[in-house]
């Protein structure tokens, strides 16, 4: 049955009913005010939803490593050119595997452990560089190719992971990250589910060791144990080398590891 004449139309009466004005000459003013908020809940909500994803993988992709003490790549080695040029130098013997080269910058009194074999032949007897199968290489050169600090007295050490340590971390039990974006696993071996990516910081040594020896435990500041490849890694108390300044030419005074 329609309605009578003077009777408001339904939808006008539902729609008075959901904004508090009554019908007639009020309806039409409340229905846009109704609508206009609706709109702008409805655009709050879309942009909320699209906001989801990002804050998604924003958490995601936060370093579960963020409170870690960063320790960046340093080499002031350019600050005196004269020893710049003098390293790369004896990089490109330690590339060609030039042993005259090598002794050539042995200073007589090398130190080469904590042992008491210091000197030149205890540098042989160590290194053995004319054995094809010498390490005295790769090690040399893997620790020139990490920078390093001047010393007060004017000397040269490398790498940068010993050179510019923390005096209040514990050389014994952390480790430098020495790369960016560098996965932290959580089982020894590529495959595993990733539990943080870490930039050139220092992390707390895990207590057990895998088997597999290409990989390191280390504990993440949240308390979380992981894995990390090991090239990745390296031990303050690792190899270092010192190169000082004497009798007029650059001579490598120390060589060793461990404390």
């Amino acid at each position: 049955m329609p309605p009578s004449r003077g009777a408001a139309p339904v939808g006008d009466a539902v729609r008075a009913e959901a904004t508090g004005r009554p019908n007639g000459r009020g309806a039409s003013a409340g229905v846009a005010a109704a609508a206009l908020r609706l709109s702008r809940r409805r655009s709050r909500l879309a942009d909320a939803l699209r906001a989801l994803p990002l804050l998604v993988l924003l958490a995601l992709a936060a370093p579960h490593g963020a409170g870690a003490q960063p320790l960046r790549p340093t080499d002031e080695a350019a600050q005196q050119p004269e020893f710049f040029g003098f390293r790369a130098r004896l990089q490109a013997a330690l590339a060609r595997h030039d042993v005259a080269a090598l002794r050539e910058v042995l200073h007589p009194d090398i130190k080469n452990s904590f042992g008491g074999d210091d000197g030149l032949a205890g540098f042989e007897a160590t290194w053995r560089p004319d054995d094809p199968a010498s390490a005295v290489w790769e090690t040399l050169a893997g620790v020139l190719a990490l920078g390093g600090g001047f010393a007060p007295d004017g000397s040269f050490v490398a790498p940068y992971v010993f050179s510019h340590w923390p005096e209040e971390v514990d050389a014994f039990g952390h480790l430098a990250v020495v790369g960016s974006a560098v996965q932290v696993r959580a089982a020894p071996h590529a495959d595993a589910p990733p539990l943080a990516s870490l930039d050139y910081v220092i992390v707390e040594a895990g207590a057990a060791q895998p088997d597999d020896e290409s990989w390191r435990a280390v504990r993440l500041p949240d308390g979380r144990a992981g894995f990390v490849d090991r090239r990745d890694l390296r031990s303050p108390i690792d190899h270092r080398a010192a190169f000082s300044r004497i009798d007029g030419r650059w001579q490598m005074t120390l060589f060793l590891a461990g404390d």
